[in-house]
């Protein structure tokens, strides 16, 4: 008997097991030692990987990519910028321009991603926002207007200095939206740029990026890799935030707080960028479901000359693209989902429907119920009702051309079919558990009470002997 209710445990642990991990996404197995990190699809906005991403971190010279996109959209690349004696002062790296130099703007930002320049970060706040507080202020104006909510600038450049701090995803929303920019991801994917000579350089001269990614004949190189941007200061530690492409996906990888003389940011990176590329694909979603054609469905109450049914489309209603796992990338496009329709007057829309109103949603769901993506339903053309009140009718909606199989009613809410099943499956269990356990105990009480009528007889002999 025990062996038979160790078994039906078994049994029941298993299958909730199963449930549990049926839609488990892949986990990076490395080993993460910096303080703060984040894996990004810059294409969607989907984090693929994070550790300690809503911590407040010092940005160091990563600062820069706020410094860059303010001045791509602000300031006239093409004018003259005289350095002043407080940019040329600067400590840390520098571009090494001395006060009353005078460089193009467009140049001046190559030094300042490129060659770290604090002396150029300086000399470009100076230029766009007036001064360096001037400068602070564009930024955390940038900061709010992307959502940066846990983020605030002081300096133009990352030096140490109070109050200016960031988080790796606020950090990973900028440079989501700055590598749109073309000027931006050009120049941020440079490995060496030449400076022009100048009023107080006779010849042009080359600097190289702090990014050991970009460095083909670097032991860190990533041939993928397509930016971004450096930073360390004793205080921040050794960050990186870069980038990379890879069969038209694009990555963003932010590490913060390398306590390993830096070294450790490179490797690191190019492993995550590894795990997202083989784990992970970016779907054009609308592609797909404009593939599937229009969804034809009934219209109740609709004028005599009008369409009795009406074509609907159907519009991703998360972003034209979106992130998925392989395997769930490969059944989406191989046309292996389910879909349900579920519309907003019931089985059937009711007249009048106008053009390009939304009517209903459509989900694309897996064998097991579980909701993968949802459409929203756009009526293509109106149907006007009619003058009398006409019978209602309760057609199912019915679909044409379509990659995806339609799911039968009902199927999809909930857990689905397969979970149902495993629920009665352990029901079932459970009631012969019980079962069991009460012929357990009836037959431990039939024992008691033979026992019982045993001893009565040789108790009544006892006492006549005595």
């Amino acid at each position: 008997m025990k062996k038979i209710i160790a078994l039906l445990f078994a049994v029941l642990l298993s299958l909730t097991a199963f449930t549990g991990t049926a839609l488990a996404a892949p986990e990076f197995d490395g080993k993460v030692e910096p303080f703060a990190v984040l894996l990004m699809d810059a294409d969607t906005g989907a984090v693929l990987y994070a550790k300690n991403a809503d911590e407040r971190v010092e940005p160091a010279s990563t600062t820069k990519i706020m410094t860059l996109i303010i001045a791509l959209e602000q300031a006239d690349l093409d004018s003259v910028v005289t350095i002043s004696a407080k940019a040329a002062g600067q400590r840390g790296s520098l571009l090494k321009v001395s006060a009353g130099e005078k460089i193009v703007m467009r140049d001046l930002l190559y030094g300042m991603m490129l060659a770290s320049g604090n002396d150029a970060a300086m000399a470009v706040a100076e230029a766009v926002g007036g001064s360096e507080e001037g400068f602070a202020e564009l930024m955390n104006k940038k900061a709010q207007e992307l959502g940066m909510a846990h983020t605030h600038f002081v300096a133009p450049h990352g030096m140490h200095v109070e109050n200016h701090y960031t988080t790796a995803s606020d950090m990973a929303i900028l440079t989501r939206y700055a590598m749109q920019n073309p000027d931006f991801a050009h120049i941020v994917a440079q490995a060496s740029y030449t400076m022009p000579a100048n009023n107080k350089k006779s010849a042009p001269w080359e600097v190289k990026n702090t990014n050991k990614l970009l460095h083909s004949d670097d032991q860190y190189y990533y041939k993928y890799a397509t930016g971004v941007k450096t930073g360390s200061t004793p205080a921040a530690g050794d960050c990186l935030v870069s980038s990379a492409t890879k069969d038209g996906m694009n990555l963003i990888c932010l590490v913060f707080g390398d306590e390993f003389n830096g070294y450790r940011r490179w490797p690191l990176s190019a492993e995550l960028f590894e795990f997202g590329f083989k784990n992970f694909r970016t779907l054009n979603i609308q592609a797909v479901m404009d593939a599937a054609g229009p969804v034809s469905v009934p219209v109740q109450g609709a004028a005599e000359d009008a369409p009795q049914t009406v074509q609907l489309s159907i519009k991703n209603a998360a972003g034209e693209y979106q992130t998925f796992d392989k395997d769930t990338a490969d059944k989406i496009e191989s046309g292996s989902l389910t879909s349900r329709i579920t519309l907003s007057g019931g089985d059937a829309l009711t007249a009048p429907v106008t053009a390009g109103s939304e009517v209903g949603t459509i989900d694309y769901l897996d064998d097991a119920g579980n909701l993968i993506y949802r459409g929203v339903l756009v009526a293509q053309e109106s149907v006007e009702a009619a003058s009398e009140p006409v019978p209602e009718t309760s057609p199912a909606p019915s679909g044409t051309r379509s990659p995806v199989t339609r799911a039968p009613e009902g199927a999809g809410s909930g857990i689905g079919t397969l979970g149902w099943i495993l629920i009665a499956v352990g029901g079932v269990l459970l009631i012969l558990l019980i079962l069991f356990s009460a012929l357990l105990i009836a037959r431990k009480r039939r024992y008691a009470r033979r026992r019982a009528r045993r001893r009565r007889p040789s108790q009544h002999s006892s006492q006549r002997g005595r």
